[in-house]
């Protein structure tokens, strides 16, 4: 099997940290990038169980969305086709729309 995380974390040594924790919330990213090839696990239900555990850690919208589209950086460079994710998956707002005074 093909080491497509430790690939993709070389090319980023000044986001290390951030890859971690990425790391960290996938579990083993590699075997999920084999999981959602052959069919085991759905993309989607990939990236909604990211966005659930950073919102349960009480994390910042726009946190989350970072890690998102890191994610998607990250499934995009192992050739993981992705569906258009917008609508499907569940994201925070990123700000207050309106605040009543």
């Amino acid at each position: 099997m093909r080491d497509w995380w430790g690939e993709f974390t070389g090319r980023f040594p000044s986001r290390r940290e951030h890859l971690r924790k990425l790391g960290v919330l996938l579990g083993d990213p590699n075997r999920v990038v084999e999981d959602v090839r052959v069919g085991r696990v759905d993309v989607v239900d990939v990236f909604q169980g990211v966005v659930d555990r950073l919102v349960a850690e009480g994390r910042a919208p726009k946190t989350v969305h970072f890690y998102v589209s890191w994610l998607k950086r990250f499934l995009r460079f192992a050739r993981v086709s992705l569906p258009d994710l917008r609508g499907v998956v569940v994201l925070p707002k990123q700000y207050v729309v309106r605040v009543d005074r």
